[in-house]
């Protein structure tokens, strides 16, 4: 029995790790069609532009 929830609990933790950041957000892509980054909604409404990894590269104001 310890072993199907160990299972269980690894396999939760696997498919949680493989959803890229900014899954569903708009996304930017370059010239060869890799995807660089995404734009997220960020505090007061401001527009935050981030890499793949999620840092935030800067916030575009209106």
């Amino acid at each position: 029995m310890r072993w199907i929830v160990i299972g269980i609990a690894c396999l939760l933790a696997g498919c949680a790790a493989t959803v890229p950041a900014g899954f569903g957000k708009p996304s930017i892509y370059d010239a060869d069609g890799n995807r660089k980054g995404y734009i997220t909604e960020g505090a007061l409404g401001q527009k935050q532009v981030r890499d793949t990894r999620g840092v935030l590269l800067y916030e575009i104001r209106d």
